[in-house]
């Protein structure tokens, strides 16, 4: 076991490598430490428009995907193409290709080709999906949409982790 230090957060993390070969400025690894994931569930989406889809509220997702988390912290990575991302309350935004969307703090939303567009899904039926990929149900690469010209790839990752108050990163993020 290495020595234990203090992140950027002022919190003491241990770390099996030796003190002296760690980077310096590896705060990632330090971030990662500090927010205690507790699991994660991973998959692609490969689409052509039109297209939509709708991630419901973190507090309904965590009993589903990851039951040992407190919380889960969705992201959403475009390989390719654009989309929009959607969310009560919160102005729309467009995301292309390189952008990252991170949802830290566990608001329902959906993204789609187009601004507007719902699933027509109930909460049950989403719940209903994402069980059945946690559980290894459906191919980790997910085939959306009709047969239009724009073609979307996205990489979503759903993270488990401590909830507030015990999770200093979650504190800073925006929403």
């Amino acid at each position: 076991m290495g020595v234990p230090d203090e992140d950027m957060f002022g919190i003491q993390v241990s770390s099996s490598e030796p003190q002296a070969s760690r980077d310096p400025s590896d705060t990632l690894s330090d971030v990662l430490e500090a927010v205690k994931l507790t699991g994660a569930l991973f998959f692609l989406v490969d689409a052509r428009t039109p297209w939509v889809a709708e991630a419901p509220a973190s507090a309904d997702l965590v009993p589903v995907i990851l039951p040992r988390a407190q919380h889960v912290v969705s992201y959403h990575v475009v390989g390719h193409g654009a989309c929009w991302c959607e969310s009560p309350g919160y102005a729309s935004m467009q995301l292309d290709a390189g952008d990252v969307l991170v949802v830290p703090h566990g608001h329902a939303y959906q993204l789609a080709s187009a601004r507007g567009l719902r699933t027509g899904w109930s909460v049950d039926d989403t719940l209903g999906w994402f069980r059945a990929m946690a559980g290894g149900q459906l191919p980790l690469v997910v085939t959306e949409g009709g047969s239009g010209p724009e073609r979307l790839q996205l990489v979503c990752g759903f993270l488990g982790c401590d909830a507030l108050p015990f999770n200093p990163v979650l504190a800073t993020l925006p929403r």
